[in-house]
């Protein structure tokens, strides 16, 4: 599918549990990005997302990406 996985990291500027998503197509216009941070309460847009998670625990993210050229499209969890 030639789209490259998604890196996250914690953001220490921020408050709270906030991270920072990166889709691996940043840069990449061809396409639309949709985040499901896997908490049952929150969703993104875009090739990087941030998110504040309201509890600490272990989260099972998602990313679905639209080749938008072709209509592809590939989850990545």
């Amino acid at each position: 599918n030639g789209i490259p996985p998604f890196n996250y990291g914690a953001n220490t500027a921020g408050t709270g549990l906030y991270i920072d998503f990166f889709s691996g197509n940043i840069g990449n216009p061809g396409f639309d990005y949709y985040w499901d941070f896997g908490d049952n309460q929150g969703v993104g847009t875009g090739a990087v997302a941030n998110y504040t998670y309201a509890q600490a625990g272990t989260y099972y993210v998602c990313l679905e990406t639209t080749n938008l050229a072709t209509g592809e499209i590939c989850n990545e969890c």
